[in-house]
């Protein structure tokens, strides 16, 4: 994948404030690939991390016409708030630009509702998008805390369970697939890097 390619075009289409998050999201899961799977490239983190918001900035009814129109297969609450289908439209870019591990491809798809099909880079991606050092909703001593998980599920965890409760505050329903993946880390279940 050439990186320079994908950096002019988040250049050219992104806010700075939104390449910053970027760039930041980019470290975090490359950092925690490095942390809780050094066995695994990287890299890979780095690229999904860079590329998971590049469709953030559309408005919904862009995300919801593309994802039509290119047979993006949607969750119900995808298209009930199209804002979250910013991740598969991203994934789908990304595919159109040039080979890319289907790994990838998955973690930046669900990176923002979280799935049990999103594997272990998913999971560092999920984590990284939440807990980035620009992000001001965590303060630095949460942020560390939560990064004294053993695991990188036991990490995903703990943010699904933040997701959980900010949605229940707001009396809001969680995504059938974020369920999911609760219940999945909760009996134990392991995301693989594959």
């Amino acid at each position: 994948m050439d990186f320079i390619l994908l950096k002019e075009y988040l250049t050219q289409n992104l806010s700075q404030e939104r390449l910053n998050h970027l760039y930041s999201t980019a470290k975090e899961t490359q950092f925690l690939l490095e942390r809780y799977l050094p066995e695994c490239p990287s890299n890979e983190g780095y690229l999904a991390g860079l590329w998971h918001d590049a469709a953030r900035e559309w408005v919904p009814s862009e995300l919801l016409s593309y994802s039509l129109n290119k047979g993006i297969v949607a969750e119900e609450i995808e298209l009930k708030n199209p804002h979250l289908l910013h991740g598969a439209v991203a994934a789908h870019l990304l595919k159109e630009m040039g080979s890319v591990e289907e790994r990838v491809l998955r973690a930046i798809r669900w990176h923002t509702l979280g799935s049990v099909e999103m594997g272990a880079l998913g999971a560092a991606l999920y984590v990284a998008d939440y807990i980035e050092p620009n992000r001001k909703f965590i303060n630095p001593s949460d942020r560390l805390a939560l990064l004294e998980s053993a695991t990188l599920e036991g990490l995903c965890l703990k943010v699904v369970g933040i997701h959980q409760a900010y949605f229940e505050r707001r009396g809001r329903p969680m995504a059938p697939t974020t369920i999911e993946l609760a219940h999945y880390l909760e009996e134990g279940g392991s995301l693989l890097y594959a």
